[in-house]
């Protein structure tokens, strides 16, 4: 019984840590996500600022080759997954800045709906999740090359354009992982002893009486279930209901004796 009793509960102590790991994990994420898209949404309001004044004062003879170093340079230290400048152009349609005669490749498997080009065109910053990736979209106005394309002369205009920043926020298993392993580890070994030393205070007293009633059965009438000071009270009116039990058939069995030796006589 006591060892069912301590199995029973370290496995209550371990499904309530499988929970709350669960939900501290998922509250991890969430939080992590949260903290990811305000300093994504951040960095990429700033960088919208750098360029466009790249795009508009420092090199408008080459604004492309001016976006591509400003991305590869930025990437690593803002712990970028990707990185694009894009233009809406006319009707909606969306324009590589960097390569505006090539097709606009979005980072990440994003789509045009997840960018939200009328929010964008009205000067807001866009920001979200898709599937692991955080993402941040930050509008600014500056001039883009529209390519030639078949019936239409090639134009300069003056386009929202926007930066797309890209991010797989970290979360957090590798860092609290492990410590969440040792305080379990710790939690369960405490649990175990908590668990055995209630066992065994539960089950002693039990042992006790089951072992002073196969006494009592066996004839021996002045066996008695010991009632120590710190016994509770369940325990000790159980001791005690035994005992009394015991009394009750000693006093039977001597007037049963009394009898016999009257009727003997």
């Amino acid at each position: 019984m006591r060892r069912r009793l301590t199995l029973t509960m370290i496995a209550m102590v371990a499904s309530a840590l499988i929970v709350a790991g669960f939900i501290t994990l998922l509250l991890t994420i969430r939080n992590t996500r949260q903290d990811t898209r305000s300093e994504l949404v951040s960095q990429a309001q700033s960088l919208a600022t750098v360029v466009q004044s790249e795009a508009v004062t420092v090199n408008r003879k080459d604004p492309a080759q001016s976006l591509r170093t400003i991305l590869r340079i930025l990437k690593t230290p803002l712990k970028l997954q990707q990185a694009a400048v894009i233009a809406i152009g006319p009707e909606g349609r969306l324009i590589d800045v960097a390569n505006p005669a090539q097709p606009v490749s979005l980072p990440s498997g994003l789509t045009i709906a997840d960018l939200d080009t009328a929010a964008l065109t009205a000067g807001k910053t866009v920001t979200g999740t898709k599937g692991s990736i955080v993402f941040a979209v930050a509008p600014y106005k500056a001039e883009v090359e529209i390519p030639r394309t078949a019936g239409r002369p090639a134009v300069v205009a003056d386009l929202t354009q926007a930066v797309i920043l890209t991010r797989s926020p970290p979360t957090g298993v590798h860092t609290t992982g492990i410590w969440f392993l040792i305080a379990a580890g710790l939690t369960l070994a405490a649990a175990a002893l908590v668990a055995d030393r209630l066992g065994r205070r539960i089950t002693r007293p039990l042992e006790a009486a089951e072992a002073t009633t196969r006494q009592i059965a066996g004839g021996d009438l002045a066996a008695r279930v010991p009632i120590t000071p710190r016994a509770d009270a369940e325990t000790a009116s159980l001791a005690q209901s035994i005992n009394t039990m015991a009394e009750s058939l000693a006093r039977s069995r001597g007037l049963e004796r009394q009898l016999l030796m009257s009727v003997s006589h």
